[in-house]
């Protein structure tokens, strides 16, 4: 977070989301470059027969970029290689409604359902701690951290304080498993895995049968998609028993 200066003293800013058409904005933009550290929370915006998208950053500013969400989230993703299916997969085990794009710690949360006409999302990194309240005036109040020391940005919303927490928990279980599966193969590939001497052995244990449970679920979830949409039913038990069975099969240096 950047220091304040004397000569850059910024204050605390509110945002009313609830009277977009009637805000000001500080800035248009025919191109635009999502980042974890940067963004704060980005909307659907149908305006004057335009998909445009709404973008807070993180000195406050009400941006307009003149291209529709799905394409700037895409462009994250990929560059993090955050994939649909395996979001698809993990957020199953989750009370979640609606599917987000997670990469390890950094969070692209929606808060709302992904059909909807203002569909916002957050970046969780730079929620402040606790930064979600109910309003007196009916609606929800987020805070973030902003670009200078000690600013606080505040965006108001009209979304149920119960749907956020749900969705952020949501977010937090997924994250950890990636986390811990990352951690898992940085380990491996160090040979720390080859030594059963090394203090982190049974917990990298536990690891290795995590990365397998998703890996399965991943593809699992994504053939019977698949299925679904040849045949009209997922794929039958001996497919799966056969898929598991080839996917738990070890190396034995053979080419069959």
């Amino acid at each position: 977070m950047k220091k304040t200066s004397n000569a850059e003293y910024a204050e605390d800013r509110l945002i009313d989301l609830r009277q977009l058409d009637h805000l000001q904005l500080d800035d248009v933009h025919e191109a635009y470059h999502l980042d974890w550290s940067s963004m704060l929370l980005l909307m659907r915006w149908l305006h004057d027969g335009e998909d445009n998208t709404i973008v807070i950053d993180r000195r406050g500013r009400l941006l307009n970029v003149e291209r529709r969400y799905s394409e700037l989230i895409s462009e994250l993703a990929k560059e993090y290689h955050v994939y649909r299916n395996t979001m698809a997969t993990l957020y199953k085990k989750t009370a979640a409604k609606s599917i987000g794009g997670i990469s390890g710690r950094h969070r692209l949360v929606p808060l709302t359902g992904l059909r909807n006409r203002a569909v916002i999302f957050i970046c969780a990194d730079n929620l402040a701690h606790h930064g979600y309240d109910s309003s007196r005036h009916g609606c929800s109040v987020l805070s973030f951290e902003g670009y200078y020391d000690h600013q606080t940005i505040r965006v108001m919303i009209n979304v149920a304080i119960d749907t956020i927490k749900r969705n952020l928990s949501a977010t937090v279980k997924i994250s950890r498993a990636l986390i811990e599966y990352l951690e898992m193969v940085r380990k491996n590939y160090e040979g720390e895995r080859c030594c059963e001497r090394h203090p982190d052995f049974n917990h990298l244990d536990d690891l290795h049968q995590l990365e397998y449970r998703v890996r399965y679920e991943v593809l699992e979830n994504a053939l019977d998609s698949v299925a679904n949409k040849l045949y009209g039913h997922p794929m039958d038990k001996e497919f799966k028993r056969l898929l598991k069975k080839q996917l738990i099969a070890p190396y034995d240096g053979t080419n069959h």
